[in-house]
């Protein structure tokens, strides 16, 4: 078996946003952030607003891409949550954010504006199952 490796950067890097479960504070839109189609959009008139991300499984992220409407809206906290615990928070206005932490779920919080408008949201990284680490 391979086991998890503690290094970011991965040779196998893949998009892993479209196989992940999504809430946000706006129902019946969050998908539209991990269809794949820059053409569809999230938007909530909401601040805060937030977005979280169930990956599936333990997943080692290397970065994000939040493609966002018309630039970016506010301010954005993004956290890398592993097994509960908050493994890294990362503070400011992203339109790639690096991410470089363990994580089974992320979560993006945004502020500071009156609104939010979100085409895509991409996770970029090597997620892994019960047989890669035992």
């Amino acid at each position: 078996s391979s086991g998890i490796n503690a290094e970011y950067g991965h040779e196998n890097t893949d998009i892993i946003s479209k196989d992940i479960s999504i809430e946000t504070n706006i129902p019946l839109r969050g998908d539209a952030l991990v269809d794949g189609n820059q053409q569809t959009s999230w938007s909530s008139p909401i601040t805060p607003s937030w977005i979280h991300m169930d990956l599936g499984s333990v997943c080692s992220i290397d970065y994000m891409d939040l493609i966002w409407t018309n630039g970016v809206n506010g301010n954005q906290d993004i956290l890398a949550i592993l097994g509960g615990n908050i493994m890294k928070t990362i503070s400011g206005q992203f339109g790639r954010v690096e991410v470089s932490s363990f994580a089974s779920n992320l979560a993006i919080n945004m502020t500071l504006a009156t609104s939010y408008s979100l085409n895509e949201v991409e996770v970029i990284g090597k997620c892994y199952s019960c047989s890669d680490v035992l």
